[in-house]
């Protein structure tokens, strides 16, 4: 599951990538340490194989909560597929090949989506949820971020200070607070430009 992951984020930036998927004993030659990058088709052929080797050898449900189980490899491995499937991102596929493998792709998506959720085991959060009450729609919406035993929780990154934490909230923080790491979050100049406010030059791009 662990590889299956690292080599999506990977792929996701980078398309095709080095698949390393034995154990490199370091130090060593060059040409051991040294891994050829695969064709983007391989890599994403090799995360699916392994979110489905994943799939088999997790149990249905986690050991402890916040560890990885059958349903959550099927769901990130229908969230990989469908990338890799998208038609702007065969940058890296044989152009006889695209077409086929875009198709191969959803396939597997849909496949591995279906399974999660006839396994009845997540839901969409509707604890508070009233087809015709917009305030209890708009508590539902809220608390959809905050409940700990949200039926859509598949998968939840848990920090406990001080041994795992992040630094997003300081980060992101205005630099008005004047904190040592405050906007280290840096937005690029395009995104930027979509909102007024800003004095700008007479072509209209930002000053």
């Amino acid at each position: 599951f662990v590889r299956a992951y690292t080599f999506y984020q990977m792929a996701r930036r980078f398309g095709g990538i080095p698949l390393v998927t034995h154990t490199i004993a370091y130090p060593a030659e060059a040409d051991k340490l040294e891994v050829a990058r695969s064709s983007e088709e391989e890599t994403w052929d090799q995360i699916c194989k392994d979110f489905d080797t994943a799939t088999g050898l997790l149990p249905e449900t986690s050991s402890l909560q916040g560890l990885p189980n059958k349903y959550a490899a099927l769901s990130f491995k229908a969230e990989a597929m469908l990338y890799a499937k998208t038609g702007v991102r065969v940058i890296g596929f044989d152009s006889d090949r695209a077409a086929a493998a875009s198709q191969r792709y959803f396939s597997e998506a849909y496949k591995a989506a279906r399974e999660v959720m006839k396994s009845g085991r997540y839901s969409l959060y509707k604890k508070k949820w009233s087809a015709d009450d917009k305030e209890a729609q708009y508590q539902n919406m809220v608390d959809m971020f905050s409940d700990v035993s949200s039926p859509e929780n598949i998968l939840v990154k848990e920090y406990s200070y001080p041994s795992l934490t992040h630094g997003l909230d300081a980060y992101s923080s205005p630099f008005v607070f004047r904190d040592p790491l405050c906007s280290g979050s840096c937005p690029s100049l395009d995104f930027v430009e979509l909102f007024d406010g800003f004095d700008r030059y007479a072509d209209g791009t930002i000053r």
